[in-house]
């Protein structure tokens, strides 16, 4: 449960900074596509925190976390990526 909540923790952390960074004014587009993707994060993230033995809300947490990933790819590089790749790929279980 600990390993969890600390990985809930990361997440957020990495879509706070997501957030902050990714978003231009020289491309509204991907802006608008890292808000909406941001704000489907926060909703999974919300729900998975109320059953974080949910097996469903973890993999809709973890979906949502990787389409904010995908239209920010810019941001994510080094470590950063490497740590959100390696908690995409841990299992919901």
């Amino acid at each position: 449960m600990k390993n969890l909540f600390n990985s809930v923790k990361i997440a957020a952390l990495f879509v706070a900074m997501g957030l902050a960074f990714s978003c231009s004014k020289s491309d509204p587009v991907v802006a608008t596509s890292c808000e909406k993707n941001a704000e489907k994060v926060s909703e999974a993230g919300t729900a998975y925190a109320s059953d974080p033995t949910s097996t469903a809300k973890c993999e809709a947490y973890k979906s949502a976390v990787n389409s904010f990933f995908k239209s920010c790819p810019a941001y994510y590089s080094g470590a950063a990526k490497d740590a959100l790749d390696e908690f995409l790929k841990t299992p919901c279980n």
